[in-house]
C-alpha cells in the first residue's frame, strides 16, 4: 500500500504514513454488509477425527507514531524503528551565538587588555553589554566588571575607614603636643 500524500510505501493497516505523518485512506473498497448477503449456514462438522489446530497468528501490528511536521524534526531509524526527535533548538532571535571556547592565552590576553586604564574599561562595558561578541568572552567581560565594581566599591569603603581612623589619630597626637 502506498501513501497518497507522498507516495512512501506503507503497511497494510497501518493508519498514518511513518514518512510524512498524513492519515492513509484505504483504498480498497468497504467491507460487504451483512444484511446484503447473508453468510451460508455452517456445514455440519464431524467430532470423531479433529482437524489439527492452526499456528497462531499475530493479528497485532506495530503502532507508528505520526511524525510531526516541523523543520527541525528528523526521524532517526534504530533497526528500522523510527523515532521522531522532539528536541529543538531554543529561540535567540533569529542570531546564532559564537559559542568558540577561550583558550588560556585568550584569557590573559583579555585580562591584560582590561587592565589599561582607560581603554580596559571601555573594553569591559562594549564586551559586556555589546550584542556581536563571543558568548564566552561577553561572560568573562560581565565577570570582570562585577569584579572591578565590588573592588571600586571595597576601595571607597577602605578609604574611608582608614581616612577616620588617621583622622582621629592625627587629632589625639595635635591634643598631645
Amino acid at each position: 500500500m502506498k501513501c497518497t500524500t507522498c507516495g512512501a510505501e506503507v503497511m497494510e493497516g497501518t493508519m498514518f504514513c511513518t514518512s510524512c505523518g498524513s492519515k492513509i485512506n484505504p483504498t480498497a473498497s468497504p467491507a460487504p454488509s451483512s444484511f446484503d448477503n447473508p453468510a451460508p449456514a455452517p456445514a455440519p462438522t464431524s467430532y470423531s477425527n479433529p482437524a489439527p489446530a492452526p499456528a497462531p497468528v499475530n493479528n497485532y501490528q506495530q503502532y507508528n507514531a505520526p511524525v510531526m511536521n516541523t523543520p527541525q524534526a528528523q526521524p532517526v531509524s534504530y533497526g528500522g524503528y523510527s523515532q521522531p526527535q522532539y528536541q529543538t533548538q531554543p529561540y535567540n532571535g533569529g542570531m546564532m551565538q559564537d559559542t568558540t571556547p577561550i583558550s588560556p592565552i585568550g584569557y590573559i590576553g583579555y585580562m591584560l587588555l582590561y587592565s589599561l586604564p582607560i581603554i580596559g574599561i571601555i573594553m569591559v562595558f562594549v564586551n559586556a553589554l555589546g550584542s556581536s561578541a563571543n558568548i564566552n568572552v561577553k561572560n568573562f567581560a560581565k565577570a570582570y566588571l562585577i569584579l572591578f565594581i565590588v573592588g571600586f566599591i571595597v576601595g571607597i569603603l577602605t578609604t574611608i575607614f582608614f581616612g577616620a581612623v588617621f583622622g582621629s589619630l592625627a587629632n589625639e597626637l595635635s591634643k598631645l603636643s
